[in-house]
């Protein structure tokens, strides 16, 4: 990834070289070389992604035809929009562009207050001349990344071949996940940020070196000073390591660990505090039960397709427990049957949430699974951690959202994280399907089927 950011600069350089961007500039063309040298440099760099595993050649080959999907989408919504506009690419797309043009090249930097995002990408234009073909090429990139990132992730705890392959099956091919990670949004680099913090904090985990916990940490800062929900991995790391933070991962409240859980959550309170304007703009700056209710869902209103769920009329404090469970499914499982408006509906529930309902019975399965049972705790500790990062990017959606492509859209900021959970999942269930006396004298590197066991089972 080192090598296409040093390239990139040396291609915004040379764009800024030779066109002297403005407004009327037509930087259309070198736009379209860019993207045609960039995709052979993609190509390459997926191809030196090889790990020693046996599914290596099936996953590259997956990740190249992905890659080529992608590319046709972005060509399509930029050059074929009058045919037909791809869903999620309009409203906040075309607004991110304009705003970002109108910093860039009008000098109206005090319309920039639908994201951050269009800020940083006016000053891409400003280097670069105006090319929307560029930045959603960027989109692709860290879409790629992150999905090299993921079967990074699950080689580190060496999930049996066949559910690695599912798992790249899902996140190179979900329709509604194509689509969010090549348009004009900001989805795309959240999520590379999200997975970025897990794929730090798995190292963290498996190598015990706590430096790559402060990346994880820094990461998900990152992917939260452009939207608030990048903080849901922070959060869950903070969380999770006053439970899990011995060497072996075992469950387990030590006084240290409890110590400094304390101590960074003091941190995160100062964070949230320092910059909550930033943080927390869309609950008028603050973090209460007040701000949220009277909050939520309140830019979504203006579309036919916002549901309204729970009970009404609640305290504040009453209403965020009482309706909290039924606003997460809500939001994980939107547009649910009753919710659907027309095809758009029924494309993105079998498209999208049909997954997140296939992952939940799966999550729940396993649980049920690990129940009076020994537990496999290396992987067993992971998978607790990806659950209560689920719920906690669950919650706080779910307040944050009452419209139905709203949350599709945002839903996919952790949908590889969710990848990730279904293949720890389905790896801790296969596990646990084997008896104790078969764990007791199967192989030392394989089960009774002849798949390597992850190391702590040997």
């Amino acid at each position: 990834m080192s090598s296409f950011i040093f390239i990139f600069i040396f291609e915004v350089f040379i764009c800024n070289t030779l066109l002297t961007p403005t407004l009327d500039t037509n930087a259309e063309p070198v736009s379209l070389v860019m993207m045609a040298i960039n995709i052979f440099i993609v190509l390459a760099l997926l191809l030196l992604v090889r790990k020693e595993q046996e599914d290596r050649e099936m996953v590259t080959k997956m990740l190249v035809f992905s890659f080529f999907i992608r590319i046709f989408l972005l060509l399509w919504d930029v050059y074929a929009r009058d045919i037909f506009i791809l869903p999620n690419s309009e409203a906040d797309a075309v607004w991110y562009h304009k705003i970002a043009v109108s910093f860039a090249f009008q000098g109206r930097a005090d319309i920039v207050d639908l994201t951050d995002y269009s800020y940083y990408v006016g000053l891409l234009y400003k280097a670069i001349g105006v090319q929307k073909v560029t930045v959603e090429f960027l989109h692709v990139f860290v879409t790629m990344w992150s999905m090299v990132l993921i079967y990074k992730i699950v080689c580190k705890f060496e999930i049996d071949a066949k559910t690695r392959k599912m798992a790249m099956a899902f996140v190179c091919f979900l329709p509604n996940l194509m689509i969010i990670s090549t348009v004009f949004l900001q989805e795309s680099v959240i999520a590379f940020f999200a997975i970025a913090s897990l794929y730090l904090y798995t190292v963290w985990w498996t190598e015990n070196k706590t430096i790559y916990f402060i990346f994880a940490l820094l990461a998900s800062a990152a992917s939260a000073f452009l939207h608030t929900g990048g903080a849901v991995m922070a959060i869950s790391f903070v969380v999770t390591y006053m439970l899990i933070g011995n060497k072996e991962r075992e469950l387990r409240i030590t006084g240290s660990k409890l110590f400094l859980g304390v101590v960074l959550i003091f941190g995160l309170l100062f964070v949230m505090s320092t910059f909550g304007d930033t943080l927390f703009g869309k609950i008028g700056g603050e973090l209460s039960a007040e701000s949220i209710t009277s909050n939520v869902g309140k830019t979504d209103r203006i579309s036919d397709s916002d549901y309204s769920v729970g009970i009404k009329g609640l305290p504040p404090a009453v209403d965020i427990i009482v309706n909290s469970p039924v606003r997460v499914i809500s939001f994980i499982f939107a547009p649910l049957p009753w919710m659907w408006r027309g095809v758009s509906d029924i494309v993105a529930f079998f498209g999208s949430a049909l997954f997140y309902i296939y992952v939940f019975v799966l999550v729940i399965k396993a649980l049920k699974a690990g129940k009076g049972k020994n537990k496999p705790d290396n992987i067993w500790g992971f998978f607790i951690v990806l659950v209560i990062t689920w719920l906690i990017a669950s919650l706080m959606f779910g307040w944050g959202v009452s419209n139905t492509g709203t949350a599709l859209r945002h839903r996919e900021k952790f949908t590889y994280i969710c990848v990730v959970l279904f293949a720890v999942a389905k790896e801790c269930i296969r596990l646990l399907e084997l008896t104790d006396y078969e764990q007791k004298n199967i192989d030392n590197s394989t089960d009774i089927q002849g798949r390597r066991l992850p190391k702590k089972m040997r």
